[in-house]
């Protein structure tokens, strides 16, 4: 029987998106939003995540289904988007214990990467996702 391969990259944005994950961030992380594309450019950016789906192994066992995320953080400062970066983390991490699909979740420490399309600082990492094939999200 095959399973449907589960859409990492809404997924997590869903998840993200969620009261208490990131939204409701106070001081400089405060209108923090999270997305599949980079928002238009403002007057008065505002700091933001972005969520890119970037390959992965895929299937294995017919029961696993792997994907590669990465995901930026933007804030007005390095150490604002590193701290976002941080929770993000902290967040995606935190899936194997939601309910849903997602086993394992392994990545590196976040890192700063300069980004030289926006006034933003960013932070990127990405996550290696393991999902249970079958297990609805």
């Amino acid at each position: 029987m095959s399973h449907p391969l589960p859409d990492m990259q809404k997924l997590v944005i869903d998840y993200l998106n969620q009261p208490g994950i990131i939204q409701g961030l106070e001081g400089e992380l405060e209108g923090t939003t999270v997305g599949g594309i980079r928002p238009s450019t403002q007057e008065d950016p505002k700091p933001y995540v972005l969520v890119l789906a970037t390959g992965g192994s895929g299937m294995s066992h017919r029961i696993l289904y792997t994907a590669q995320l990465t995901v930026d953080s933007y804030a007005p400062t390095s150490w604002w988007a590193g701290e976002l970066a941080r929770r993000v983390g902290d967040a995606i991490h935190a899936l194997p214990e939601a309910d849903g699909p997602v086993a394992v979740v392994q990545s590196p420490a976040p890192a700063e990467l300069p980004d030289p399309d926006t006034d933003l600082r960013r932070y990127t990492a990405t996550y290696q996702i393991t999902a249970k094939l079958g297990v609805a999200p």
